[in-house]
């Protein structure tokens, strides 16, 4: 995690302000509960800043849980939840489920693809969300 990198290469990560940018896609790794410092974890960082959230979420087993914690610890937070998009083979009843019990808006979903390319990425993108919902 980022607090632990930090510390193993002894440096400090510094306030973080939000980036004067727009538009503006900030990515997150490896969950909204992530250490950014010993003292800051990251849903915290993106309720301070106050955007809007998108989570990613997986289509497989264990994702319901998975993200529906996610989005309540987001919430608890005061962050903004825009939706969630998901990555994946197609998982109808785990997609509308989350969707329900979460309250939350389904984006779309990206599939696996092979070959990934740039062709194919943006194709699947064009497929799988509708651009207004990003606007």
């Amino acid at each position: 995690s980022p607090h632990r990198a930090a510390e193993l290469a002894g440096v400090a990560i510094p306030d973080l302000p939000l980036p004067d940018a727009d538009p503006l896609v900030i990515e997150g790794a490896g969950g909204v509960l992530v250490p950014i410092t010993r003292d800051l974890l990251s849903a915290e960082l993106f309720a301070r800043w106050g955007l809007p959230v998108i989570l990613v979420a997986t289509t497989g087993l264990g994702t319901i849980s998975h993200t529906l914690t996610a989005l309540e610890s987001l919430r608890a937070r005061g962050c903004r939840v825009h939706g969630v998009a998901f990555v994946g083979d197609d998982n109808p009843d785990n997609i509308a489920t989350i969707g329900q019990i979460g309250q939350v808006r389904v984006l779309g979903r990206l599939p696996r693809l092979d070959p990934l390319t740039p062709d194919s990425l943006s194709a699947a993108m064009r497929a799988g969300f509708d651009p207004q919902d990003f606007a």
